[in-house]
């Protein structure tokens, strides 16, 4: 391959460089692999952003790494990259042939290739599933099979949270396949056996080695995970800070070094316990909200007439005089003493702050105001005419759409309020009907990715702390009701 000498110099000098700090920081510890002669294909279970440098102190001999392809959005960086490292674009948000087809490319001409099979990183501590094409590029590529697997690292970077922590990061060899015994497999039985292999349940774990995961405002971010609060059933309504975490209904809880959640009211001390609860419950509300609710088409092309400047001076109003939980909280959460300040003040937030909830199971359901005037949550956009479907379960403000582009760059496309009904997505004046929704995904904390029936690929950002979560189980749980 083209530049593979310098390719091979910069991994070792990176990999010498940074084993230091990987091993004294994270208190790293990483079996060192055995002789395996190239080609071969290492697969691995993905627990923090870390991974691709961890992986690298068990193999001295250089890989090619599979990679999202959100790094490359930076013209720098993609050129950086493409000189140093030329690792493999994996997108996300639809179909990709192309990653496949450069992996076995690649082994066959004797390179090694490194890729986390999952693709994801978890939410909840449990595994993600692998995609269904793992084996046939197994297979395809002649190359001896690797499974590695990391322990520790979910609670060493959360996927939901905004600091590191230091405890301990375990990553050794599950097992080693040779191409002979590959070929006597089914692609179902590599699959599984890869799956079997990198599959890590961290809270399973902790429950052995009671680890301690040490830093600072370990909670800041946990409403990425926790969207949905189980004493007020509220979408959205849960903020953090510091150590401690509150709704708006007054909820609160702590974030622990040890990743277990701690709270006098609180009915769950995991976050895998909470996350499998509000997974079904949202299930069981866009269930009955989509049998409920009227095409919302009819409704956002009504309330698009109905804004005006009244109602956007009444919003702006309303914004203004909204205190900022995150400012105001105290930093000590000693004696849960924090979680009451913060569970005070987010309440006091709640008329400018989203509260979406479902009328059967919320003492405040959102319900468009009959008052003749436009709705203030309208109104905030009616000079881009957006409007926000009365029937909506699931919305956030402050989204900004960007169409990906063939160079991995991206352009705006929207700007606005991101919405999810049974019809299909929203954003600003941005409309994708739910059938021709595609490959809805979430990458880093909460950036959504997906594609449309044209081909075109999206992601959306947030300006503010909202859940990528609560839409991809809504996408999966509404497309497979449709199809």
């Amino acid at each position: 391959m083209q530049g593979y000498r310098r390719h091979a110099v910069f991994y070792s000098v990176m990999r010498w460089l940074l084993s230091p700090w990987l091993k004294g920081y994270f208190h790293l510890a990483a079996e060192p692999a055995p002789a395996v002669p190239a080609p071969y294909l290492v697969i691995a279970n993905h627990t923090t952003d870390f991974d691709s440098l961890f992986v690298a102190l068990s193999f001295p001999q250089q890989m090619y790494y599979v990679a999202s392809e959100h790094i490359f959005r930076s013209p720098f960086l993609r050129r950086f990259f493409a000189y140093m490292l030329a690792p493999i674009p994996k997108r996300k948000g639809g179909a990709d042939v192309s990653t496949a087809m450069q992996m076995v490319r690649r082994l066959r001409a004797g390179h090694n290739i490194m890729l986390f099979a999952e693709g994801n990183k978890s939410f909840d501590g449990l595994p993600c599933p692998i995609h269904s094409a793992t084996a046939g590029v197994v297979k395809a590529s002649g190359a001896t099979l690797i499974t590695y697997h990391f322990g520790g690292g979910y609670f060493t970077h959360p996927r939901w949270a905004r600091t590191l922590r230091r405890g301990k990061v375990t990553g050794r060899i599950v097992g080693v396949y040779t191409p002979e015994t590959l070929a006597t497999m089914t692609e179902a039985q590599i699959n599984t056996l890869i799956t079997n292999d990198i599959a890590e349940d961290a809270y399973a774990r902790q429950q052995a080695e009671k680890i301690h995961y040490r830093g600072k405002r370990l909670a800041e971010g946990i409403e990425n995970a926790l969207y949905l609060c189980p004493a007020c059933k509220g979408i959205g309504t849960i903020q953090s800070k510091g150590n401690a975490f509150a709704c708006t209904c007054g909820l609160h809880g702590r974030y622990l070094d040890t990743g277990y959640l701690e709270g006098e009211t609180l009915p769950f001390d995991t976050l895998t316990a909470w996350c499998a609860w509000q997974r079904g419950e949202l299930a069981a509300m866009l269930q009955t909200h989509s049998e409920t609710a009227p095409d919302p088409t009819a409704a956002r092309d009504g309330m698009r007439k109905a804004a005006s400047s009244k109602a956007d001076n009444a919003n702006e109003a309303t914004t203004t005089s909204a205190p900022n939980m995150l400012e105001s909280a105290p930093t000590q959460d000693a004696a849960y003493a924090g979680n009451t300040v913060i569970a005070a003040q987010a309440t006091a937030l709640a008329p400018a702050k989203q509260q979406m909830r479902v009328a059967e199971h919320a003492p405040a359901p959102f319900t468009p105001p009959d008052t003749g005037a436009p709705s203030p949550m309208v109104a905030a956009n009616a000079d881009s005419a957006e409007a926000i479907p009365p029937t909506t379960l699931l919305w956030d403000a402050g989204q900004t759409l960007l169409r990906i582009l063939p160079d991995h760059s991206a352009e705006v496309a929207a700007q606005g309020t991101l919405s999810l009904t049974h019809t299909g997505l929203y954003c600003g004046t941005f409309h994708c009907p739910l059938s021709a929704l595609h490959g809805l995904e979430v990458y880093g904390r909460s950036t959504i990715v997906f594609s449309d029936g044209a081909g075109n690929r999206y992601q959306v950002r947030s300006q503010t702390e909202r859940s990528g979560l609560k839409y991809f189980e809504a996408y999966h749980f509404l497309k497979g009701r449709r199809d």
